[in-house]
């Protein structure tokens, strides 16, 4: 009758650790962490050319949801990533993507898509989101600046972040860009980018108006 005893009280602690390691073996993205790049249908982004004052018109073509392939450590990643398509180019596409990387952690994705022909380029920019009790911090080594709130055409923005980079990947002669940055705040997304081509020529599109389906 012990060993009985012994044997059920073995078995329940097993199951019991392994239901543990079931439920920890997945990080989450939290509700908070999902603002930064999850919207939902029906929210559009007009931009407009800040030398040319060509609009243009972004919506959202297609979300994407779940979790990643179990990584080395034996942890499996949800993700989302949100797809937005031009009005106006149909080469131009932007994509915002979040990836949850620990408890209460995240890394997201800010970037802009070329297509012309078969070649792409594109270039994103990111940072890590660590949830804390109040607020979110937001690091890494893209990130150059934090703004209490900025305009950008004739519109206050709070909490804006600014970020650069030079990772910019495959070449197309139509975009050879080498760097670019931008601003972007939680809720929204994209505020506004600059992005400078290999002749040294600029390129600035800024946020004119917007509607957002959380």
């Amino acid at each position: 009758m012990r060993d009985g005893l012994l044997i059920f009280c073995f078995i329940s602690i097993s199951f019991f650790f392994s239901r543990c390691k079931k439920e920890n073996d997945k990080y989450y993205l939290t509700s908070r962490e999902k603002f930064y790049a999850s919207f939902k249908e029906g929210s559009y982004w007009i931009f407009q050319n800040d030398s040319t004052l060509i609009q243009d018109s972004l919506y959202i073509a297609s979300i994407q949801s779940g979790f990643e392939g179990l990584q080395s450590s034996g942890v499996s990643k949800e993700h989302i990533s949100c797809f937005l398509k031009s009005s106006v180019d149909p080469n131009l596409e932007i994509v915002y993507s979040l990836q949850a990387e620990g408890k209460n952690s995240s890394v997201c994705y800010w970037g802009v898509v070329y297509c012309c022909d078969t070649t792409k380029t594109s270039w994103s920019v990111s940072a890590n989101i660590t949830e804390e009790k109040t607020s979110d911090r937001l690091s890494g080594n893209q990130l150059i600046n934090t703004y209490d709130q900025n305009t950008i055409n004739g519109n206050t923005f709070y909490s804006v972040y600014e970020l650069m980079t030079s990772n910019v990947q495959g070449y197309n002669s139509s975009f050879n860009i080498t760097k670019a940055n931008a601003f972007v705040m939680k809720y929204v997304g994209f505020l506004k980018w600059n992005i400078r081509h290999a002749n040294n020529s600029s390129e600035s599109w800024s946020l004119l108006r917007y509607r957002i389906n959380l």
